[in-house]
């Protein structure tokens, strides 16, 4: 019989390990054990076994392993548990809902103008957004690290174009530790 985890019961150095599992998922849509070899610095036998471990444990539905792309994708019914889609819902709220935007930031710009992604906050009437994003990479020395560091390339679809950007988001645990908060961010525009 498959035992079932409660979330408050799970440890902080493997919630932190879900929580990148169901980000890299959510943001590219394959995850492979070296996602948690890179950010976190274990085995791969480790890697292995969180991964197992969150399927097993807490979202059967949520990761299928692909053989031909050696690599979990999410399946139809995933359902992020260990993050709130902020990152995501982020990029995707920023010309919908500014108020939910502000949200995933860990202290809100007050003018979005001067945001650190004010590049994406101003472009008027977007109707795609794409991230693309590499391995989050530690900017603390803690362990867990409470400070990652994600490269993404962006391509935003407008009335007026497309326009894509690099550069990176940080991100930090919320106060509760439920969710990653953006920390900061730098996005530049990208010459064709």
């Amino acid at each position: 019989m498959k035992r079932t985890q409660r979330m408050e019961q799970t440890r902080w150095d493997l919630a932190l390990r879900y929580r990148l599992i169901e980000t890299v998922v959510w943001w590219e849509g394959r995850l492979t054990t070296n996602h948690l070899i890179q950010s976190f610095g274990i085995s791969r036998q480790q890697a292995s076994k969180d991964i197992n471990t969150y399927i097993n444990d807490y979202a059967s539905k949520n990761l299928v392993y692909d053989k031909q792309i050696k690599g979990y994708v999410p399946t139809r019914q995933f359902k992020p548990l260990f993050i709130d889609d902020s990152a995501s819902a982020y990029l995707d709220l920023l010309n919908q809902n500014k108020v939910r935007s502000d949200a995933a930031w860990a202290y809100a710009p007050a003018d979005p103008r001067h945001a650190d992604d004010a590049v994406l906050r101003l472009l008027p009437d977007v109707r795609n957004l794409r991230l693309d994003s590499d391995v989050a990479l530690p900017r603390d020395d803690g362990q867990p690290p409470r400070l990652l560091e994600v490269p993404v390339k962006i391509r935003a679809v407008t009335a007026d174009g497309t326009f894509r950007y690099h550069g990176w988001y940080r991100v930090q645990p919320s106060a509760d530790g439920r969710a990653w908060q953006i920390q900061s961010a730098s996005l530049q525009p990208t010459l064709d």
